[in-house]
């Protein structure tokens, strides 16, 4: 009877063991990702993980010498990850691929990638990561001139800074304020620049930050633009460029204000100054920087010495801007696909716009002076303006968020399917499992009982007897 009293025990614990048998060899059955129909065989010497950190470290090392090449690793990182269902994995491969992507200057498969690592990291509530991506995301999205998409991403990071620290407040504010003002809507880029100096300037004692100078900065700029109906504007906005001095005199910044100056002074018609200003600009600029900031400079110049009626000084300072961003390039390309793939700046269609007027309004001393070469490559950016300007890059990365969305949604549905459905199918077996060693058990107990009632029958009738 004893030994009756185990079975229970053993059947459970037998079941148990068969159940988990079952779904890890459903488990590998059912691993992989579906999309994917070129996963390579992984080294029998290394498990799954193992797998993930060589092709993503391997990714990480190599995109200097061969951007391509690093991408590859990275996506195959991604296809290891999913396989894993580690959700952390997820993310770190889609964000590194992101920012590979980016690098290469493809930034619809940048946005797409940054964004499924936003809802990798977004399932594991790490709201540091999270705010990271959207600050990404919407660095994509302007550098894509789509501002709507920024104004978006950069709200959700706003949301999401929120949980953190005030810091990351502010520098939310900030970007936004910078969307704003590039989608031209500069009441709504005032207030959020207004709120991420209130922060700034709690948060840092003394107020001598960049943060808080860029700030100052940018709402001279504000009220350049949108405040121009009243008298005090120039005085506002020389303010509050002296103001970002006060905060960050380094040569950076010094440079950046003195462009700016000369903005409100060529505004003012009052072009020596401008000049004056654009020249210190030029001069106090550091090399180690964004050399777009040195384009603007530039073609800012070569504009005012356009107003000037000086067309010689015009044109060495837009061709010295044109050739900043081609040099090397323009000369040697023989069709238009390199072309497409460089950046067309603000900055340079404005300055071959200006290369047309010239040769409009001065005919005969653009020949003379032999800038007919110059002139021939901005015919050809201007061509690449043209093809640029028919793509919708806007409604172009809306479409590549809506189709990761989906994509994520599938992945998520598949991986749910996967998972459940390998569960349900062992849970299955080994309810049947079940029920037949019940049934066993049961039988053998009727069979049992009824042998000890014949044993007790037999005893009874032999004492009878």
């Amino acid at each position: 009877m004893k030994s009756d009293r185990l079975i229970p025990s053993k059947i459970l614990t037998l079941t148990l063991g068969l159940s988990l048998l079952l779904t890890l060899s459903f488990d590998n059955v059912f691993a992989g990702d579906p999309d994917d129909g070129n996963n390579q065989t992984p080294p029998a010497e290394l498990n799954l993980e193992d797998q993930w950190n060589v092709h993503y470290n391997y990714a990480r090392s190599l995109y200097l010498e061969n951007i391509d090449k690093a991408i590859e690793e990275a996506v195959h990182s991604k296809v290891i990850a999913i396989e894993l269902r580690d959700v952390e994995l997820i993310g770190k491969s889609h964000w590194l691929t992101g920012w590979l992507y980016r690098r290469k200057g493809d930034l619809v498969n940048a946005f797409n990638y940054y964004l499924g690592a936003r809802k990798a990291y977004l399932r594991l509530e790490d709201w540091d990561k999270v705010e990271q991506l959207e600050e990404n995301l919407g660095s994509v999205a302007l550098d894509n001139r789509s501002y709507k998409t920024a104004i978006k991403r950069w709200s959700d990071r706003l949301e999401t800074a929120k949980k953190l620290d005030e810091r990351r407040v502010a520098s939310a504010h900030f970007d936004l304020g910078l969307a704003y003002k590039h989608d031209q809507q500069y009441l709504k880029a005032f207030g959020h620049f207004v709120n991420a100096r209130s922060i700034y300037k709690v948060y840092y004692q003394p107020n001598n930050s960049t943060e808080l100078a860029r700030v100052f900065n940018e709402i001279g700029i504000i009220y350049k633009e949108a405040f121009r109906e009243r008298d005090s504007w120039v005085d506002s906005a020389l303010i509050n460029y002296n103001r970002a001095l006060e905060m960050d005199n380094g040569s950076t910044m010094q440079s950046i204000v003195a462009n700016n100056k000369g903005n409100v002074f060529r505004l003012l018609n009052n072009y020596p100054k401008a000049v004056d200003q654009y020249m210190k600009a030029i001069n106090m600029f550091d090399h180690t920087r964004n050399e777009r900031m040195l384009m603007s400079h530039l073609t800012n110049t070569g504009h005012t010495y356009y107003l000037m009626d000086q067309p010689d000084s015009s044109m060495i300072y837009l061709t010295k801007a044109i050739n900043l961003e081609y040099g090397g390039v323009i000369n040697n390309h023989s069709d238009l696909s390199r072309m497409l793939e460089i950046d067309m700046s603000d900055f340079l269609i404005q300055a071959v716009q200006l290369m047309d007027s010239l040769q409009t309004k001065y005919p005969r001393y653009i020949s003379e002076v032999n800038y007919l070469a110059v002139l021939e490559t901005v015919s050809k950016i201007k061509m690449n303006i043209a093809l640029l300007e028919s793509r919708d890059n806007a409604d172009l990365i809306e479409l590549a968020s809506e189709e990761m969305e989906a994509e994520m949604r599938k992945e998520l549905f598949w991986t749910n399917i996967k998972f459940w459905g390998s569960l349900l199918f062992a849970l299955i077996v080994a309810s049947i499992f079940t029920y037949r060693l019940i049934r066993w058990y049961l039988l053998k107990r009727a069979v049992q009982r009824e042998y000890d009632q014949s044993r007790r029958d037999a005893e009874g009738l032999m004492r009878n007897l």
